[in-house]
C-alpha cells in the first residue's frame, strides 16, 4: 500500500498536473477526471513517486466511500495521486499478479475485513497497520493467471449483458414517453 501526498488549498492551481482524490474514483469502476483539483506541471518531477499508470489498483482509504477500489484504465496525461487514496501493488509479481490483486481487493474478503477493522476517529479511516492485519489466502501464481482469465471473461460477459439492458431500459423510457405525448396529444385513440 502506498499512500499519496496530500496537497493543500494552496498547493491548486487552475491549470496543470490532475490530482486524483477519492471523488475521483467512480463507483463504477473507473477515474473520474472531469471535476480534478490541479497543480502546476513544472511541479511533476517532485512528485514522481505518487505518478499514477495504466492498471494500477487504487482504492479509497476514508469516509462514507472506504473500500471502494477500482483498476485505473488508459492514462493520456501525468495523474497524480492524493493522500487518501491508496494505491496498491504487488511487492513481488512473481508471487501476486497484479489482476489477481484487484479482484481480491474487491472481493468480500478484503471488503469485509475493511469494514470489521475500520477505525471510527470521527470519520472511518484505514492504513498500512490495518492491511497488515488481513488475513489472505494466495493459491500460486500459475492459478491465480487462470482466476484472473476466467473472472476476465465473466465479468466481461456481465457487463455487456448489462450495457444490453441499460439500452432496453432507455428505449422503453422513450416509448413510454412518446406514448404519453401521443395520447395526451390525441395522435392515438384511446377506446
Amino acid at each position: 500500500l502506498r499512500h499519496g501526498h496530500q496537497f493543500r488549498d494552496g498547493d491548486f492551481t487552475d491549470e496543470g498536473i490532475k490530482i486524483i482524490k477519492i471523488t475521483q474514483l467512480d463507483k463504477r469502476g473507473f477515474l473520474n477526471l472531469s471535476k480534478c483539483s490541479k497543480i502546476d506541471k513544472d511541479r511533476l518531477d517532485g512528485f514522481e513517486d505518487i505518478r499514477i499508470y495504466e492498471n494500477d489498483i487504487l482504492m479509497c482509504l476514508t469516509g462514507g466511500t472506504i473500500g471502494k477500489i477500482i483498476r485505473v484504465g488508459k492514462v493520456d496525461e501525468p495523474l497524480l495521486q492524493n493522500y487518501r487514496v491508496g494505491h496498491f501493488s504487488p511487492v513481488d509479481t512473481n508471487e501476486m499478479n497484479n489482476n489477481f490483486m484487484f479482484y481480491l481487493m474487491s472481493s468480500e474478503v478484503i471488503v469485509g475485513q475493511i469494514f470489521f477493522d475500520v477505525k471510527e476517529t470521527g470519520q472511518p479511516n484505514i492504513g498500512m497497520e490495518d492491511m497488515n492485519k488481513m488475513r489472505i489466502c494466495v493459491p500460486p501464481i500459475s492459478e491465480q493467471q487462470q482466476i484472473v482469465e476466467y473472472l476476465d471473461e465473466q465479468t466481461q460477459l456481465i457487463d455487456k449483458t448489462i450495457s444490453i439492458e441499460e439500452k432496453r431500459i432507455e428505449l422503453l423510457k422513450e416509448y413510454r414517453q412518446s406514448l404519453i405525448s401521443e395520447v395526451v396529444t390525441g395522435k392515438r385513440k384511446v377506446v
